[in-house]
């Protein structure tokens, strides 16, 4: 370690409050790095490259060569510097004149959340592209984005030329958090999304490059395909894919397939993205769910994604063939301030179904007590690779890979949060379902008086009865393996049959509605009592819900399934699917159309 570097680690150390590595007589050991970070079962955690300041992103080189001196990713820093590491985890500096005019504030304070944002790496033509928001020689802010190029196909170390592209953006205002972000490219094209700069009122309007997803030639100039490049050859609308957007700072192209999670104000929202679609933000958190399989709420802050197929990153099939988001939450408070919202998502994403499969999981949960936020990730060969943003309990910041290997043991498992209003946030009730008039508005409510109600009419009534005995003859699961579990809620009465009902409903929707849309959320039976006795229990007031603020390089987040809250909109309030089921008469699943 040089001297320099030495001296970084130290400040930076200093500043964070944190022990700063290296042994000195009568000072204590630094702790175990691994403490911050939460995994799922089978997994476990290394850093693959340290010496980083205030990293935003990370793209992999597709095919790289096989010298230890090869670049493998490429990884942007806050302030305007590109690393690249190579194969044997040397990290180098390969550009730190990215932006015009690079950000002097830092993070944790708001100001500091402006500079690059993104990367993408172009192999036929060798370019290496970043996104960045600056102050222009007036101090307003602006987005724009750099194209370097280097070696083609394997890239280098150092790029041979360089041009910046601001142009296209001149028209517009930026806003700290809702700047410019990530981008993808093609051997043609290029996307790159855009943030509202705090102004929804031009998310939709074609005269307006904010809350965009763009569509460029690699020179810059707007896609000749674009979807409305005929009316407006000479315009801004001639760059514009789609429209309607908030703060996608969640972007990926899939073959010709495009994927954006897009950061609301306390919704947040995953989707595809169709040629030419608008997205609906107008301002108001009920248009962010316009067109969404799945919403965030409360809000996460999803910031970069990758899609992981089978055979990618080591992961067994249970983890292949997903989309992993990172969720950067809040950067500005520490971790005993809002740890909720601070890692990696699992999203089972149908491509051909285009609709959830399942409810979000966790790969990895941040549970430490200091500034932190995972704002990058990509699917490298043998792992999925994160960026966080801040340093480590130990002071060094660190791109960290999450291996599959279920015979080794990682010592910090992710925990059961038996905290009912916090499972109900994670498993996504909230954005069909309302509670004390917080949440969304497609389902019933879940207040106690009124679903108490509902459900005591509906299991009292002879329908349900007889709707039991229909299941009853179904020769298939679950309702096989739940035939003691209906019976046992119709020996009871009053609140007891209500309370069991809920209790079995949580565990498996379909325990007595095989027309329930409602996936199995894998709760325990320890967390199914704990939200029956939170839904069932005498009203009171909820916790104040902050609203959440968007972070600069990768974005907000917040989940919510659409699918899960119909599903438990329909087993909560909902008895026709039960008398339909006595007469015998056909009936449709309750789904809904993309908005």
């Amino acid at each position: 370690m040089t001297p320099r570097t030495m001296a970084l680690r130290l400040g930076i150390a200093a500043w964070f409050a944190i022990p700063a590595t290296g042994a000195t007589q009568g000072i204590s050991p630094p702790p175990d790095w691994r403490s911050d970070w939460a995994l799922a079962d089978g997994f476990t955690l290394r850093r693959d490259a340290e010496g980083f300041r205030f990293p935003t992103s990370i793209a992999f080189v597709a095919h790289p060569g096989h010298a230890p001196s090869d670049p493998l990713y490429f990884v942007t820093e806050l302030q305007g510097t590109i690393k690249v590491v190579t194969n044997d985890r040397t990290v180098h500096t390969f550009a730190s004149d990215v932006m015009p005019k690079p950000t002097q504030d830092t993070l944790p304070g708001y100001s500091g959340e402006v500079g690059l944002a993104g990367i993408c790496l172009e192999p036929v033509h060798g370019y290496v592209f970043a996104t960045f928001a600056y102050a222009d020689s007036t101090g307003v802010l602006r987005n724009g984005f750099a194209r370097f190029q280097t070696t083609v196909g394997r890239f280098g170390l150092v790029p041979s030329s360089k041009v910046v592209f601001t142009g296209p953006f001149q028209g517009d205002v930026a806003a700290v958090s809702h700047q410019i972000g990530p981008c993808q490219a093609t051997a043609t094209s290029l996307y790159v999304s855009v943030g509202d700069g705090e102004q929804p009122k031009h998310s939709r309007d074609l005269g307006s490059t904010l809350g965009k997803i763009l569509r460029l030639t690699l020179d810059g100039h707007p896609d000749p395909s674009n979807p409305h490049a005929g009316a407006h050859q000479s315009g801004t609308g001639a760059y514009v894919w789609a429209s309607g957007l908030r703060n996608p700072f969640g972007l990926k192209l899939l073959g010709s397939r495009l994927f954006v999670a897009d950061n609301g104000a306390d919704v947040d929202r995953f989707l595809e993205i169709d040629r030419g679609g608008d997205y609906g933000w107008d301002g108001d958190d009920p248009s962010i769910s316009m067109n969404a399989p799945m919403i965030f709420s409360p809000a996460v802050s999803p910031v970069q994604l990758d899609y992981c197929p089978a055979g990618r990153s080591g992961l067994p099939p249970k983890w292949s063939d997903r989309f992993f988001v990172a969720l950067s939450g809040r950067p500005g408070l520490k971790g005993t301030e809002e740890r909720h919202g601070k890692g990696v998502f699992a999203l089972h994403y149908g491509l051909r179904e285009r609709r959830m499969l399942s409810v979000p999981a966790y790969l990895m949960q941040y549970r430490g007590d200091q500034y932190q936020a995972v704002v990058g990730l990509a699917c490298g060969p043998d792992a999925v690779y994160l960026v966080p943003i801040f340093p480590d309990v130990t002071g060094a910041t660190a791109i960290l890979a999450v291996r599959y290997e279920p015979a080794a043991t990682y010592p910090y498992g992710l925990t059961t949060h038996i905290k009912p209003l916090r499972l109900m946030q994670d498993k996504g009730c909230f954005g069909c379902h309302s509670l004390a008039g917080k949440g969304g508005g497609f389902g019933p409510p879940l207040d106690r008086d009124a679903l108490v109600e509902r459900l005591t009419n509906r299991l009292s009534s002879d329908a349900y009865r007889m709707a039991v005995e229909s299941v009853d003859a179904l020769p298939a699961e679950p309702f096989l393996s739940n035939r003691k579990a209906r019976h046992d809620v119709l020996a009871l009465n009053g609140m007891d049959r209500v309370r069991l009902w809920t209790r079995h409903h949580i565990r498996e929707p379909k325990f007595d509605n095989p027309h329930s849309q409602m996936p199995t959320l894998d709760l325990s039976d320890g967390e199914a009592v704990a939200l029956t006795d939170f839904l069932l229990a005498p009203s009171k007031p909820l916790p104040p819900v902050r609203r959440k603020r968007t972070v600069v390089t990768p974005a907000k987040p917040k989940v919510r399934y659409r699918h899960v809250a119909v599903a438990f909109a329909l087993g909560l309030g909902l008895g026709g699917a039960a008398v339909a089921l006595v007469r015998r008469r056909s009936m449709e699943p309750v789904t809904r159309n993309r908005a």
